[in-house]
């Protein structure tokens, strides 16, 4: 638990779309105790509106069926969201969901994320904005 980092910036990230009202998902191929183990470890569960795990799909990343669902929870069509992402898998499945997806570069360089079909890479969430 105490090896668990945050990515540079993100609980300043996340409570600064919750200022904005932003509805904020996450969409991951974990299972319920590894989600709770880091969100908890971090303190940031309490900023997500809607979580889903890959328990919870029948068809996981690159399949786009979990960010549907997390568009559908969250009540927002896809021309509405931003996905921020670190895998191939994960960036195919938000981009067959026909959601704009922002790489960041903790499993892939910038190049490779934009290769993958990612629109703008990032580093952390330090300079970050959602626009």
């Amino acid at each position: 638990r105490n090896d668990i980092k945050e990515i540079d910036g993100l609980t300043n990230f996340l409570i600064e779309l919750k200022s904005k009202n932003i509805k904020i998902g996450l969409a991951t191929n974990c299972d319920t105790p590894n989600i709770d183990f880091v969100l908890e470890s971090l303190n940031i569960k309490k900023y997500f509106d809607v979580i889903i795990g890959g328990h919870e799909v029948v068809y996981g990343k690159p399949n786009p069926e979990i960010y549907i669902s997390i568009l559908n929870r969250l009540g927002i069509m896809n021309h509405e969201a931003i996905v921020i992402e670190d895998s191939e898998g994960g960036i195919l499945s938000a981009l067959k969901a026909g959601i704009n997806v922002v790489g960041i570069t903790t499993s892939h360089n910038a190049d490779e994320l934009r290769k993958y079909g990612c629109y703008e890479t990032i580093d952390d969430f330090k300079h970050f904005e959602i626009k």
